[in-house]
């Protein structure tokens, strides 16, 4: 009942809530009815304990508040026990550190391109120009149709179905243009111009590697990215280090915060000021001793 009530969020939110409600009920070792406030700061204490991230245990009790919420609406707990349990905040300085640790430079990302150009996939050469320089979710990536490309005025758009189902709308840079066509034109033999029949409109833009009228799992693209990593020689990171490297990079770059934040779909403006500050950090003062020994 609880998983029916959370269709409306992304798939992703709703993995992570089932799994703490599912992993915080086998902890307490009782019904959702006889659950106090003692049992959760228990747990809240052993996730803690266990050395999960601020972020993971933040994620743990929102899962676990709506849980209660959903059922104290319901009539089925007299009392919300989850009402008064606190998450854990993330400090600035934790944010913008998490995030300049979890993103590839300039120079990495050039890098993995030149390998999966060399390799000639072109659905992968794609899908890593989506993560890295789209700054899509690897939930968005893999919900992604052909119908989501568009043509507009003489240029090529994305729209992305986010967060809380909204979408957003982003412009396909050149380079990415060349990427897609290509792969497009491989996939279904469509020469640039083109337009695609209604039947390929509803494919998955990135499908499974054996059945491409299959959308790729999310499961499948971290194996897919950890594989890639070791192969082009940079340190693993998560499909989501991507979407944070592609917005660092764009504060580098001097983008203005708004385009940022419509381009990463942030319902405030405050997360995307976070990168702000990493994109300094990555550029760094210290950049100058780089002049000084030239």
């Amino acid at each position: 009942m609880f998983a029916h009530a959370l269709q409306d969020c992304s798939p992703a939110t709703l993995d992570s809530y089932t799994r703490a409600v599912c992993d915080f009920l086998n902890f307490a070792e009782r019904e959702f009815y006889a659950v106090s406030v003692a049992e959760i700061d228990d747990y809240v204490a052993h996730l803690h304990s266990s050395g999960r991230a601020r972020a993971s245990v933040r994620a743990a009790i929102g899962g676990i508040r709506a849980f209660f919420r959903r059922l104290h609406g319901y009539g089925l707990c007299p009392v919300n026990p989850a009402l008064v349990v606190k998450a854990p905040k993330a400090t600035q300085s934790e944010s913008v550190s998490s995030i300049v640790m979890r993103s590839l430079s300039f120079a990495e990302v050039d890098r993995a391109l030149a390998y999966l150009k060399e390799a000639g996939n072109l659905r992968n050469l794609t899908l890593f120009y989506f993560l890295s320089r789209l700054g899509l979710r690897a939930s968005e990536a893999c919900a992604l149709r052909w119908r989501a490309l568009a043509k507009r005025k003489g240029q090529w758009v994305v729209s992305i179905r986010g967060k809380g189902r909204k979408t957003r709308t982003v412009l396909l840079p050149e380079e990415g243009v060349e990427y897609m066509l290509g792969y497009r034109k491989e996939r279904f033999q469509l020469e640039p111009d083109a337009d695609m029949s209604e039947p390929y409109l509803d494919q998955p833009l990135f499908g499974h590697r054996y059945d491409p009228r299959r959308p790729i799992k999310r499961h499948a693209l971290n194996a897919w990215l950890t594989s890639l990593y070791r192969r082009a020689g940079l340190r693993k990171l998560s499909p989501h280090d991507l979407r944070h490297t592609c917005f660092t990079h764009l504060c580098e770059l001097r983008v203005p915060l708004e385009e940022i934040q419509a381009v990463a779909g942030h319902e405030s403006i405050g997360t995307t000021s976070l990168y702000i500050k990493a994109g300094r950090v990555m550029s760094g003062g210290t950049a100058a001793f780089n002049r000084i020994s030239r």
